[in-house]
């Protein structure tokens, strides 16, 4: 009979540690498991969401991204696709306090035959216990949005750099990234608006760098230099607007590398 007890505590005791072995590795329903960072909330976080829609679906966006800027710091984070939404953890942000939340859509919806970066923008304090909830843009009018048209080139053989400029004249960003000094000896943007019918030029405002305008990576971000558009705009009459970004080689001065976008007013 003590042979029998000791066989039966034996087991028990085995029992007991194989069920709190398993319960280590329960899972919450409702939690994911594994994954990126933005698919690992701390406990009780929530998620910051861009729920998609017709006009705008899942399938027609190439990235999205979360930029938190706070106190000086400036986090940028990829947000993982989920069903028809885009979504991450908000225990993924860094650093509280009262910052600006800016979400970058790249997507495949194109104005002139050139794609688009959608791009909503609020002051945000962070609060990782409350969702957030954005709605993707429904129209090319959606105030929430900036869309921007993005003006790409590629040697295929290594030579890349991007522009990025705002189509709304309320909107006065634009972006250079990756430009390598031997396409920047001179950079020159232009945004003008004409009358249609008779080709008349309304406004222009230009910005012109080189490569010295850029940090050491090639890259560019304003948002001030073109921001009296609208103002100069209020009085005038116009129905066409056209961007033109042009990049002249140090190697070679009299070649340029030239986009541009043309497009009636919306």
């Amino acid at each position: 009979m003590k042979k029998l007890a000791t066989k039966t505590t034996c087991l028990l005791l085995l029992l007991t540690v194989a069920f709190a072995s398993c319960q280590k590795e329960s899972i919450e329903p409702g939690k994911p498991s594994g994954g990126n960072n933005s698919d690992r909330p701390e406990p009780f976080a929530q998620y910051l969401q861009i729920t998609m829609n017709e006009f705008l679906p899942a399938s027609k966006i190439d990235s999205a991204l979360v930029i938190w800027e706070v106190n000086g710091v400036s986090q940028t984070e990829k947000l993982s696709l989920v069903g028809n939404l885009f979504r991450l953890s908000l225990a993924t942000l860094n650093n509280n306090g009262n910052g600006s939340l800016t979400i970058q859509l790249f997507s495949q919806l194109k104005v002139d035959g050139k794609p688009l970066q959608w791009e909503y923008r609020s002051p945000y304090t962070l609060n990782r216990t409350e969702a957030v909830t954005v709605v993707a843009p429904v129209d090319m009018r959606d105030p929430s949005w900036n869309p921007r048209v993005i003006f790409h080139y590629d040697n295929g053989r290594g030579g890349r750099f991007s522009a990025l400029i705002a189509l709304r004249s309320e909107d006065a960003y634009f972006e250079l990234k990756g430009v390598e000094p031997v396409y920047a000896r001179r950079i020159e943007i232009v945004r003008s608006y004409h009358k249609k019918e008779t080709g008349t030029l309304v406004f222009s405002r230009g910005w012109v760098g080189q490569h010295t305008s850029l940090d050491n990576s090639g890259n560019l971000t304003d948002r001030q230099h073109f921001s009296n558009l609208r103002e100069q705009l209020i009085d005038k009459d116009w129905n066409q607007y056209r961007i033109r970004a042009s990049f002249y080689l140090n190697s070679n001065p009299n070649m340029t590398y030239e986009f541009n976008l043309e497009q009636d007013r919306w």
